[in-house]
């Protein structure tokens, strides 16, 4: 997805009524946002407005380039229940002489740590250059800017060079990279460059993926997964010296392609007291519906006879070890 002629806007108002245009003008981890917080994390006390003018009235669809992030939410069911909050999912209304009203509802939001997130709208109405975006996230905002150029597949700002396989794939144990915060209302960076041995999060006991080179498992999606955990580290290399440079004025944009899946020890997850059942691509869900298991294949006995070989038990919690019990190093 591309635009031409993308623009600053030419003010930001927050949720509590302060200029904040130079906190959006630019991605540089300076956030705005405005809520007033409740005893509920990741919702705000009432719904609040994130105000921006573009400047001037297009009279036409535009597209939105909105840099933010989201403090994950949590006791929503028990907030609804007990009605102490009004919950507003994220909405995108238009200033016009007869009031604001609603273009996108909902809108959606930036999930996690802080993405680009590309919003077009509906037809503006003719001299409407004010926008808002309404909710009662924890919603902050790096940078906000638009384009009236919506592009699309035809468009000749889209230009995709090839489609590269991995040319290596090493999984070995790094440790914990060092936690930081760059901005008071930003999210948690991690500095890959400060490592820890020791962990923040208990890993769940079972069988994982051995050390070593695990590049013919992340080939195709098949389900033969490589299972990680706590402080492991795959090291993916792209061989790219083949592609033809970008054209003059042109930059390139590297897009990680991954299939895979999360679990975490969370009191409502299910099994949460093991890495099992494993995943797999034909489930409805998890946890999986009545009648559902992971494949039994001898394909897949062989995969997890050969690869998942590296024991985690519940009595030496931190440390990765091997069949035999002896403790595995750093690397392979």
């Amino acid at each position: 997805m591309a635009s031409a002629g993308v623009r600053a806007i030419v003010q930001a108002i927050d949720g509590r009524g302060r200029d904040v245009t130079e906190r959006v003008q630019a991605r540089d981890e300076v956030y705005a946002d405005g809520y007033r917080q409740s005893r509920y994390q990741g919702h705000a006390a009432e719904p609040w407005a994130f105000t921006f003018d573009l400047g001037e009235a297009p009279g036409k669809p535009v597209r939105l380039w909105l840099d933010g992030w989201v403090f994950p939410a949590v006791a929503i069911a028990q907030a609804v229940e007990h009605d102490d909050l009004e919950m507003v999912l994220t909405r995108l209304e238009v200033e016009t002489a007869n009031g604001w009203r609603t273009l996108l509802d909902p809108m959606g939001f930036p999930p996690g740590k802080t993405k680009t997130m590309v919003v077009d709208t509906p037809p503006l109405p003719a001299g409407a250059s004010k926008l808002r975006i309404v909710t009662t996230r924890w919603l902050h905002w790096d940078k906000v800017a638009w384009s009236t150029d919506l592009g699309g597949p035809g468009s000749s700002d889209v230009v995709v060079q090839a489609r590269l396989e991995a040319a290596s794939a090493d999984l070995s144990y790094r440790g914990f990279s060092a936690l930081t915060r760059p901005a008071p209302n930003g999210p948690h960076l991690f500095d890959y460059q400060r490592t820890s041995a020791e962990s923040p999060w208990l890993p769940f006991p079972g069988r994982y993926t051995r050390f070593g080179d695990v590049r013919e498992l992340l080939t195709d999606v098949d389900d033969r997964q490589v299972v990680i955990g706590p402080g492991d580290e795959i090291r993916v290399l792209f061989d790219a010296r083949d592609l033809p440079p970008p054209k003059p004025g042109y930059t390139r944009t590297v897009f990680l392609e991954s299939f895979g899946w999360d679990k975490d020890a969370d009191r409502n997850t299910w099994k949460a007291d093991s890495n099992l059942p494993l995943p797999f691509r034909a489930m409805s869900g998890y946890p999986f519906a009545p009648g559902e298991s992971y494949p039994e294949t001898p394909e897949l006995d062989a995969y997890r006879e050969r690869w998942l070989t590296r024991i985690v038990g519940p009595e030496t919690p931190f440390t990765p070890v091997n069949r035999s019990g002896r403790t595995l190093s750093a690397r392979p």
